[in-house]
């Protein structure tokens, strides 16, 4: 185990306030530095910085100061967590101060103005005698300061860097991922910003949540594409960098770029919504950039934004026979504990060639088949697919803006399906993964259960979006294990849908998750809930299946005591922070 000197965190805002703190509460020797000797000598005195941290108290064997020469002597680790404007020219002050072989470590999630230069090719630059990495993720200081639990990822060419800050940061309520993609890492921080203003926007114009996860979905499309061009990974964005920064910065009223996005849709310029705000919201000048690098590069980067009475066209009936006399494609929306039989009953009734898609997003209990596996059983005459993603029903027919996945095996049933469905607000995608994009449907509502209980606790938004993140990973790994490509979980039917379903209260598994967590058992939260939650039955099919399997999936394992065998919910999410802290992007090494 490394033995740390002393500890320098260079920026006195919130992040490298909270940053800072956590770091002497774990028994380091901790200097935060800040420009002004006024601010510092009021934080000393007060142990609180009122201005960024307001109500925290700071651990007592954190020291102030604004002398950047005295701070920077003998340190071993430095901090950089000041904007990306201000970047450049603190770490060319440093250079004189910073010794041959100190790890500096960048917080900022910006790219340099003009040159379009991360953080670290910037320390890279002008501390070319330092070890450099970087840390990005899921990580609000005012949730760090408080002690939900939260995730990040350090990142850095050099191994011993992403140990020495695993280390040193990591504690009972932080966790440290590392990953040796420090491109994508940062890309992905910087890159995010501008989608959270898109996503203030969208709130500030009341949009459901179908719309805030096409958006997240294709925003992350944005993302991996732009960096993939570059020469990241995309898998990166699978990770708490990508997918949960991602996520905590689109939804948190807390992050300042979305805050933009709200002023903005209440009809306020740049300027003004800048004003108001208060900070720097790195993803205004971050747009405009990746805007001018994405045309001179020619990669498509298209993100825009732009009580329900039923169409009289519209029949209803209650005759099977007589409803499916002709069809040409049907759709079986019914729960996958009905499935079966209604497959086997419309078998009679359905001709060869006809296309007939599920839209259930289960498994059958006792032979652990897909919907559209018991369709190809008990339908062989049919051509098969299935639909999946963000859809809540209440807000497809309040024509609020949303996307689905359409899979299947015959390219055919995918265009038709496209032709069928899409409208100016309901667009359809297709994927030739239908194993993935079916298993990404059945096993997300696992997860919605758990993101329920957290929400129930009062847990924050970077606690959420750990979870989040990590149920991403076991769903990839479980899928992957089976077939899948693990590619699919980044789209519509993975991500997308993982989001709505785990945030929104319209979901049926979050309720259940609610109820919970609230104390009530898995019987009486099924009946105040008072529909079907297909998670409940597949958490306990995915745990016998896993383990049978020998894949590794402690969140299931974790719900499953819960629901069934009495143990307390905090359980769940603690079974977050007990994992090793490998690599972020879990499924990849599992």
């Amino acid at each position: 185990m490394v033995s740390f000197g002393k500890i320098v965190v260079l920026g006195g805002g919130s992040f490298g306030t909270a940053l800072a703190n956590m770091v002497a509460e774990n028994g380091h020797k901790v200097v935060l530095w800040m420009r002004s000797e006024e601010n510092a000598k009021k934080c000393s005195h007060s142990r609180e910085n009122a201005r960024y941290l307001p109500g925290c108290l700071l651990d007592p064997r954190l020291e102030f100061s604004s002398d950047l020469k005295a701070s920077l002597r003998d340190a071993d680790v430095v901090f950089f967590a000041v904007p990306s404007k201000a970047f450049r020219k603190l770490a060319n002050e440093a250079s004189r101060y910073v010794v041959s072989g100190v790890q500096v470590i960048s917080t900022a999630k910006g790219i340099e103005i003009g040159t379009f230069k991360l953080m670290s090719q910037i320390l890279e630059e002008e501390l070319p005698q330092a070890r450099v990495g970087v840390i990005s993720g899921p990580n609000l200081a005012i949730e760090i300061a408080n002690k939900a639990i939260t995730a990040t990822v350090v990142a850095s060419n050099n191994p011993q860097v992403c140990c020495d800050t695993q280390q040193l940061l990591s504690s009972y309520y932080f966790r440290v991922y590392a990953n040796s993609d420090r491109l994508g890492v940062e890309l992905a921080g910087a890159l995010k910003n501008i989608y959270a203003i898109a996503s203030g926007i969208s709130a500030s114009m009341k949009m459901g949540q179908n719309t805030v996860s096409v958006l997240v979905t294709r925003s992350l499309a944005e993302m991996s594409r732009f960096s993939a061009a570059l020469g990241a990974n995309p898998m990166t964005f699978l990770g708490l960098s990508g997918v949960g920064d991602l996520f905590v910065t689109c939804t948190s009223p807390l992050s300042r770029n979305y805050q933009i996005g709200l002023a903005l849709g209440r009809g306020l310029s740049i300027d003004e919504a800048t004003v108001e705000v208060g900070h720097v919201a790195e993803g205004i000048n971050t747009t405009r950039m990746i805007k001018e690098e994405a045309e001179k590069l020619q990669i498509y980067m298209p993100l825009y934004l732009p009580g329900c009475l039923l169409d009289p066209r519209l029949e209803f009936s209650s005759d099977l026979k007589a409803s499916l006399r002709d069809a040409d494609v049907v759709f079986f929306a019914v729960p996958s504990k009905a499935f079966r039989k209604l497959a086997n009953e419309a078998s009679r009734y359905v001709v060869s060639g006809v296309q007939v898609i599920s839209t259930a997003k289960g498994i059958e209990i006792g032979t652990f088949k897909l919907m559209s596996q018991i369709l190809e059983e008990e339908l062989p005459q049919a051509r098969v697919g299935v639909i999946s993603g963000p859809n809540l029903a209440i807000e497809i027919a309040n024509k609020a803006i949303t996307a689905t996945v359409v899979a299947s095996n015959n390219p055919q049933v995918c265009c038709d399906t496209q032709q069928l469905l899409s409208s100016y607000y309901f667009r359809v995608y297709a994927n030739s993964d239908r194993l993935g994009v079916e298993l990404a449907g059945a096993l997300k509502n696992i997860y919605a259960i758990a993101s329920g209980i957290s929400a129930s606790m009062k847990m924050g938004q970077n606690t959420v979006s750990v979870l989040v993140t990590r149920s991403l990973a076991e769903m990839s790994r479980f899928s992957a294990a089976l077939g899948a490509n693990p590619m699919t979980f980044l789209g519509l039917s993975g991500v997308g849908d993982l989001f709505v379903t785990c945030t929104s209260p319209l979901s049926r598994n979050y309720q259940i998750g609610l109820a919970l967590g609230r104390g009530l058992s898995i019987d009486e939260a099924t009946v105040e809930v008072g529909h079907v939650a297909e998670g409940i039955n597949t958490t306990r099919m995915i745990k016998e299946e896993a383990e049978k399997l020998q894949i590794y999936m402690p969140l299931v394992n974790a719900l499953y005591e819960t629901m069934f065998n009495g143990r307390p919910v905090e359980e769940v999410l603690k079974t977050m922070m007990l994992a090793e802290q490998n690599t972020d992007v879990e499924f990849i090494d599992k």
